[in-house]
């Protein structure tokens, strides 16, 4: 009985030691379990970080040789933009140069445009100056009023009645007009002339601007000088010039010493005289002609038909 028991007992104990042996057994296959799919976990997801990583990886490859392109690039437009600021330096200092010979050109032109207008100033003095040189002044008129035979010492001989009128320079009428016959067919008028220098004239001299006259006397190629009319007294102020008022010394001087002049070129100078010298311009007398009788203001007398 009691071997039974005893039995029994080691029977159950065993049972039980092979019941509790198989559930630990059991619960450290489950935990076993758990843990490989744990690990296969963790093996799945370090597979997925390692693709991760090799993605990466390949990224960081891809970007490097993307960033060593960039470098290339940036290493080319450096080298584009270093020869590019050394065009632009050239091209700055060629402007500069430009900018310096407009300003040289500039200047240039400009004193050029001094002398253009400068030049401009000489040619129209020059031109008023020539003018001036050429100006006629109309110092008298003269008219044939007919021609006529004179039956002198038995033969017969051509006389001409003129009419002489001299003028200011206004062309008004001077004194009492002079009707003269001369002997002939040629009027001559005699007269003492003054020119002054060339440089007085030009520049408009009140005194000294023109020419000035002294008629003397008319005749005719049949006739002697003396034999003419006188028409002004020489060494006496032509009543052109001497007019209303007090007359000018300077003029008054000038028909005193006229001769004296004409014989000393120092005192001529001196008074700005050129030259002094008589003058007898004669026409043929056409009865019904007229004339006028100019003078020059740096010439002598001219007669020529109205």
């Amino acid at each position: 009985m009691v071997d039974k028991l005893n039995s029994f007992l080691r029977t159950a104990l065993l049972l039980i030691l092979v019941i509790v042996i198989g559930w630990w057994t059991l619960f450290l296959r489950g935990q076993l379990t758990e843990h490989e799919r744990d690990l296969e976990g963790r093996d799945a997801e370090i597979s997925t970080l390692s693709q991760a990583v090799l993605d990466r990886e390949g990224e960081i490859v891809s970007l490097n040789e993307d960033l060593t392109s960039k470098d290339a690039r940036i290493g080319t437009l450096s080298s584009e933009l270093v020869a590019r600021d050394t065009r632009i330096e050239q091209q700055v200092g060629r402007i500069d140069d430009l900018n310096s010979e407009v300003a040289a050109k500039q200047k240039r032109i400009a004193k050029l445009g001094k002398e253009l207008a400068a030049a401009e100033r000489e040619a129209q003095r020059l031109a008023a100056a020539v003018a001036l040189l050429k100006v006629d002044h109309r110092v008298a008129r003269l008219e044939i009023l007919e021609r006529m035979e004179v039956e002198e010492n038995g033969e017969a001989e051509v006389w001409t009645r003129v009419l002489f009128t001299e003028l200011d320079q206004t062309g008004r009428t001077v004194g009492k007009p002079r009707e003269v016959i001369v002997a002939g067919t040629r009027v001559y008028i005699e007269a003492l002339v003054i020119k002054f220098e060339d440089d007085y004239i030009e520049a408009g001299d009140f005194l000294r601007g023109s020419s000035v006259c002294l008629f003397q006397r008319i005749f005719g190629e049949n006739q002697s000088p003396k034999q003419g009319t006188r028409l002004e007294p020489a060494g006496t102020m032509p009543s052109v010039y001497a007019g209303d008022t007090k007359p000018d010394p300077f003029y008054e001087q000038l028909w005193a010493k006229f001769w004296d002049y004409a014989s000393d070129p120092v005192a001529a100078k001196a008074a700005g005289v050129r030259a002094v010298h008589g003058e007898a311009p004669f026409i043929e007398g056409i009865p019904g002609m007229k004339w006028r009788v100019e003078l020059r203001s740096s010439g002598g007398l001219t007669i020529a038909p109205e």
